[in-house]
């Protein structure tokens, strides 16, 4: 190859990469604004001017209608992130969040609490006549007394962030307009969070140094407690059916039973932490299901009645953790409660469930005896870009407690197991500190967490491995755990794949 022939390819590639986002000329750029989980429908779409470009920003001019005409569908003040700025009648956009389409048309995509009304509950007000149950979230003091116009509040949250509310079909559209109201989200399920593994912890050694969790109370939020069972038999403290109104702890599923026994089960195999105490919420059905307002009055209720650390394996759709349920569950840990999540069964980047996608919650994933990411295990970011799951635990078979016989066993599988565990684990440091905080207990798992993959937090294992021992001999500490990871897993980003294709392909070129 000739040298002239090789400095154009170098000129070309220098072009490339100096101007594949560069946005020039007169025309507008049509910007379609998305939530992550719903690509493809527009929340709105807006035509503007390019009024200035710089390296990592696009300026574009707003005209004075174009924000007022929106406000009735969408919270504009919940637009502004770090990649979305409004300033007067500017709106700047980050590069690195548009996706291109089409010449000069791209996609930006926003926090789901950015429309008033959303896309679930479009969806079910697009198949679905009459009342509907929803949940309505706040912003600043609700006025209930003109809510109760448009339909019946049933119940207000502890946290006063929202409520559940029925309301006719009708009337959803002027609910979502009220100043006092974020937006109104169908009261959608959540299912039991089972999956392909067993997780196995061993927490031996804690004991040996007299600490099991005694005098730390664990609220299991599931299908129910079975009190017959030895494994818990005599443990249960409290209790409250949400789902049915019985009075007297019972399981209609078994999930419930068997996630009380990893977390605190007295009988071999021992749970992590058998001589912690459990309060029973049953928000799960027979079949293992149940609805965000029902779950959501669980963890009113065992905050209410003394709960230390809250078991949730369980989750639905989620991502972003603006969803009610999300949100309830960061307002518990405000409270003083550590509470410990599913990451989900979605086995691949971004699919946190929520309430995983919280951000103050224990967060956990799973993996295998070798300490590989469980191909089932939920891999982050949130769809906002936080790095999840924060721990792991192992992910392979183990035995607990079976609802309905005496004191059997049975193997199951999956990452609610691993949250069980993990919740153990947090009692043990508990016990050991019963003055740590929920954000001193994370920050602790976090710490002395067996770093798996890349190092610091990665989206696959988050800190790692939880390691019960040198949690609770760590107890008094409140250490800062590991930085994100350089290459955190599951952030590829398509621009670098792009330049990679093309420079393999001028590479091509200059070795003929």
């Amino acid at each position: 190859m000739t040298k002239s022939k090789k400095v154009l390819i170098l000129l070309v590639a220098i072009l490339l990469l100096c101007s594949i986002l560069e946005i020039t000329g007169d025309k507008p750029v049509t910007i379609h604004v998305q939530t992550v989980g719903y690509e493809g429908k527009d929340i709105f779409m807006v035509k503007l001017r390019v009024i200035q470009e710089t390296e990592d920003w696009l300026h574009l001019a707003l005209t004075p209608g174009t924000l007022p005409s929106l406000a009735p569908t969408i919270n504009v003040e919940k637009l502004e992130s770090p990649y979305f700025h409004i300033e007067g009648n500017t709106i700047a956009v980050h590069k690195g969040a548009l996706t291109e389409i089409s010449p000069r048309e791209y996609v930006v995509y926003v926090k789901n609490d950015v429309p008033k009304i959303r896309w679930l509950l479009r969806e079910k007000m697009a198949k679905t006549e009459g009342i509907i149950k929803t949940i309505v979230m706040f912003k600043g003091a609700p006025v209930l007394q003109d809510l109760n116009q448009y339909g019946t509040v049933e119940y207000v949250f502890a946290s006063g962030l929202g409520a559940v509310f029925t309301v006719d079909k009708t009337n959803v559209v002027k609910v979502s307009q009220k100043d006092y109201i974020l937006y109104i989200e169908d009261n959608y399920t959540v299912h039991a969070a089972l999956s392909n593994a067993v997780p196995h912890i061993n927490a031996d050694d804690v004991w040996a140094t007299g600490y099991d969790g005694t005098g730390v109370v664990v609220a299991v939020l599931d299908t129910g407690l079975d009190p017959d069972h030895c494994d818990i038999s005599g443990k249960i403290v409290a209790w409250k059916d949400f789902v049915n109104g019985i009075t007297t702890p019972y399981d209609d599923h078994d999930h419930g039973t068997f996630m009380a026994s990893l977390a605190a089960g007295q009988y071999n195999p021992k749970g992590v932490a058998p001589g912690a105490s459990l309060i029973g919420v049953k928000v799960l059905n027979s079949s293992g299901s149940g609805s965000n307002d029902t779950i959501i009055q669980g963890i009113d209720w065992a905050v209410a009645n003394g709960a230390d650390v809250m078991n949730l394996s369980l989750g639905g759709s989620g991502g972003d953790g603006t969803s009610p349920l999300a949100q309830e569950c960061d307002w518990a840990v405000s409270q003083g409660v550590v509470v410990v999540t599913t990451a989900g069964g979605g086995g691949a980047c971004e699919t946190i469930g929520t309430p995983g996608d919280a951000r103050d919650v224990i967060t956990v994933g799973a993996v295998d005896y070798s300490n590989a990411i469980a191909s089932f295990s939920s891999r982050g970011p949130t769809t906002d870009g936080r790095v999840k799951p924060d721990v792991v635990a192992p992910g392979v078979s183990i035995s607990a407690a079976d609802a309905g016989t005496p004191c059997s066993d049975t193997t199951w599988s999956g990452t609610s197991l691993s949250t069980a565990l993990v919740s153990g684990v947090c009692a043990l440091v508990l016990d050991r500190n019963p003055n740590a905080t929920p954000l001193q207990v994370k920050n602790i798992l976090g710490y002395t967490a067996l770093d798996l993959g890349n190092p610091g937090k990665d989206n696959y294992y988050g800190w790692g491995l939880v390691d019960a021992k040198k949690a609770v001999d760590n107890a008094f500490s409140n250490p800062t755990p590991p930085a994100k990871a350089q290459d955190p897993y599951c952030e590829e980003s398509c621009l670098g794949t792009v330049l990679l294709g093309v420079f393999i392909f001028l590479g091509t070129l200059w070795r003929r």
